[in-house]
């Protein structure tokens, strides 16, 4: 359509209109495997083992952290019932002392 705007795509650091590209097979370069890419590929390898181990120890930190937030929440669960009583109590005998004035 004449109203159509091209699209500016980068082939290979290249920009050219989607017209353009279209019209052109897409030719990728695979770099072919060689020493060096498989040292690459070692070393990226070693680093998400590495990554792997600290996420694994955070992990157990953060399971560890969400247990006593547990224990801690049941205790405060558990003073707010011990405080709730006391309030019922004392409020029952402000009631009782204000009813007999």
């Amino acid at each position: 359509e004449p109203n159509e705007i091209p699209l500016l795509v980068t082939v290979n650091g290249i920009a050219s209109s989607s017209s353009e590209t279209e019209s052109q097979s897409s030719i990728i370069p695979v770099t072919p495997p060689n020493a060096s890419n498989k040292n690459t590929m070692q070393v990226i390898t070693q680093e998400l083992k590495a990554l792997n181990k600290k996420l694994d120890t955070w992990n157990t930190r953060m399971i560890a952290t969400n247990d006593l937030m547990v224990i801690m929440n049941d205790k405060l669960t558990s003073a707010q019932r011990v405080m709730l009583g006391f309030m019922v109590v004392s409020s029952a005998a402000i009631i009782i002392v204000a009813l007999k004035k």
